[in-house]
């Protein structure tokens, strides 16, 4: 899942680094910004998981709540889906940037 981000990034960077190159801009895009919000707090939330995740440790019980049981397994299960959610839209973003950069990366003399 790490790959996904850090390969969208390097996507990013080097379609602008050639496009500045060759003087032309490659504005943002609105998908770019849904991916480094959702970033955000997916990183978060998967930090709050794993305090959490520590304290049910530490405790060495986990949280009834109804029929549900929180305790590590359903966070660190929990933070995983998250992970997976992000490296998703990360890609999403990624095809979406190249696909709208169409028609600079043809002006390109790559």
């Amino acid at each position: 899942m790490g790959l996904v981000l850090f390969y969208r990034d390097a996507l990013v960077a080097a379609l602008r680094t050639f496009s500045a190159a060759n003087n032309i801009v490659m504005a943002a895009r609105p998908s770019g910004k849904i991916k480094a919000t959702f970033q955000f707090i997916a990183i978060n939330l998967v930090l709050i998981f794993m305090v959490a995740d520590a304290w049910f440790a530490q405790r060495g019980a986990g949280l009834p709540l109804g029929d549900l049981k929180i305790d590590g397994t359903l966070l660190r299960q929990s933070g995983w889906w998250v992970m997976l959610l992000m490296a998703c839209i990360t890609a999403w973003s990624g095809v979406d940037y190249t696909l709208g950069a169409r028609d600079v990366l043809r002006k390109l003399k790559i």
